[in-house]
């Protein structure tokens, strides 16, 4: 949902009250929560590369290109998708206070 207000944010349409509400809950929850977040990939990391291994010694290219994808999706996760999340939260809050 917080990835879903940055076309309203970046065109300056006004956000309902209620969504910024649930949104500021999210985005808050995802602040405190993405140490740990960050910790676990490390860990899904670590099994993507020995899919990754495991494929290349079995010769299995849809197992490699598995592995490849699932490590392109946690690496989108933490440099793209959580920060964007958290700054939507961060934009709201800013809007919010300067009114």
């Amino acid at each position: 949902p917080p990835l879903g207000l940055l076309e309203p944010l970046a065109t300056g349409k006004t956000i309902p009250a209620e969504t910024m509400k649930t949104v500021l809950a999210m985005t808050d929850l995802l602040r405190a929560e993405l140490p740990k977040m960050l910790e676990e990939h490390k860990g899904i990391r670590a099994a993507v590369q020995k899919l990754a291994e495991a494929a290349r010694a079995e010769k299995s290219t849809q197992a490699e290109r598995l592995a490849k994808e699932l490590a392109a999706h946690a690496r989108s996760e933490e440099e793209v998708l959580y920060p964007a999340a958290i700054l939507v939260g961060d934009i709201l809050r800013m809007r919010h206070a300067a009114k």
